[in-house]
């Protein structure tokens, strides 16, 4: 018996388990306010989006940059997906979408550090709420194989949000600080 133990402890020291495997289930009460964060969230986010036109010199024609999102979650086990989708818009009158791209955000709650705005990032009017990872480690899972420690929501619309901002931080840090997130670095 203390042998299987003694390999127990050092298998659990040889391989450390990463933030995503750490968490434990919430209680009920956590659960229910997570939950009812990122329903709010939910319900805020088709309004975020950036729609910006981008002028083009003599010589070519402008177009206009489209940021849609969505978002699906598991509030028990803190489990959120971010979906990203880009339209590059050709300046003609058909008005077809010439390039689409969909780009998913795969973490877990409790390994983001935090979440903030980025004014005029990177364009002149388009404002960003820029997702980081605890200790810039990269657990967001981007599309089928890329992780990174960061991503941002590009906007420059915010439909009701439009005032004040702020709010959607606000959802996003509850959730956040009930899975275990939110952590201060050390260094």
């Amino acid at each position: 018996m203390t042998n299987q133990l003694k390999l127990l402890f050092m298998l659990l020291f040889m391989f450390p388990m990463s933030g995503m495997a750490q968490n434990a289930t919430l209680s009920p009460a956590a659960t229910e306010t997570v939950q009812e964060a990122l329903d709010w969230i939910s319900g805020k986010l088709p309004d975020i989006k950036m729609n910006k036109y981008f002028d083009g010199s003599l010589t070519r024609r402008g177009y206009t940059e489209i940021y849609t999102y969505t978002i699906e979650y598991d509030a028990a086990n803190c489990t959120v997906i971010l979906n990203q989708k880009y339209s590059w818009v050709k300046d003609d009158r058909s008005g077809r979408n010439d390039y689409d791209v969909e780009t998913k955000y795969e973490f877990k709650l409790s390994d983001i550090k935090s979440i903030e705005i980025v004014e005029n990032s990177p364009y002149y009017g388009v404002n960003s709420y820029v997702v980081k990872t605890n200790n810039s480690k990269d657990l967001i899972k981007q599309g089928e194989n890329a992780m990174v420690n960061e991503f941002a929501i590009k906007y420059n619309e915010l439909g009701e949000l439009a005032e004040n901002p702020e709010r959607f931080l606000n959802a996003f840090n509850d959730a956040i600080k009930n899975c275990g997130g939110g952590k201060k670095e050390k260094y």
